[in-house]
């Protein structure tokens, strides 16, 4: 599945979680709440929130779920540089999440002489729906379309590219010999970099890059930032689709 195509998709299942919520919030909630005994119909009304949001989270999994981390890094020619985007599995998770929980901040206030629920718009009430849609919604835009966190790999250096900041990390400044691959695997899992202390008997300064959630393989990943700490000689050729067919001849087993 191309990187397009699914990030479309999952805007449609961040829509598919939203009115889900919503369902339930304005229909099936004030309908279990009429149901005897009580306990059946809160029952209910658990599972129409789980069904809710299971059913695009249980969708993006089938259809997103990587099947194996690629090896291969982008080219970007024209900056001289290589970049490991971030993986869509994971941002499609927190941008689905995001949308459901904001069908939740809708506020609604019982129908006069009724069992039905509607929008409430009186007071700041319908202002602060308004504002928490924006915000939730925001959120799961930029999840989808800022591609972050990812890592730029060039000539100089390392950059690590976070949503609000980033870091730069010069070649010459990591110590050889690694990194090493994560020991976990998973969301939360990060290559560790050593760099070189600036006084001798200081504490080794470390930077961390999330690659559980980067759409590469994190032993080649590890493998490509050791080759090229060790080996500057090789590092005019970043950027180059030459370059990066021979880095994968070489590390992607």
């Amino acid at each position: 599945m191309s990187p397009g195509f699914g990030r479309w998709f999952v805007v449609a299942l961040c829509l598919l979680a939203f009115v889900g919520r919503l369902a339930v919030g304005f229909w099936l909630q004030p309908l279990a709440g009429r149901i005897e005994p009580a306990g059946l119909g809160a029952a209910i009304g658990l599972a129409g929130l789980v069904v809710s949001v299971g059913v695009p989270l249980w969708s993006h999994v089938r259809v997103s779920r990587p099947r194996r981390h690629p090896v291969a890094l982008a080219v970007d020619a024209r900056h001289e540089r290589f970049v490991v985007p971030a993986a869509l599995f994971w941002r499609g998770v927190q941008a689905i999440a995001a949308s459901w929980i904001g069908g939740g901040f809708v506020m609604v206030k019982r129908v006069p002489d009724g069992d039905g629920v509607r929008v409430a718009a009186l007071g700041d009430a319908f202002p602060l729906s308004v504002a928490m849609l924006v915000v939730t919604f925001g959120a799961a835009g930029l999840l989808l379309f800022a591609n972050r966190p990812s890592l730029v790999l060039d000539r100089a250096g390392l950059t690590i590219r976070w949503l609000g900041w980033r870091q730069v990390i010069k070649w010459d400044d990591l110590l050889p010999g690694g990194p090493a691959p994560p020991a976990t695997r998973g969301l939360t899992s990060q290559i560790t970099l050593y760099l070189r202390p600036l006084v001798p008997e200081a504490m080794m300064p470390s930077a961390h890059v999330p690659v559980g959630q980067l759409g590469v393989s994190p032993a080649f990943l590890a493998a490509t930032i050791r080759h090229y700490v060790e080996q500057p000689e090789r590092r005019p050729s970043i950027g180059k689709a030459e370059e990066l067919t021979r880095l994968r001849a070489a590390f992607a087993g």
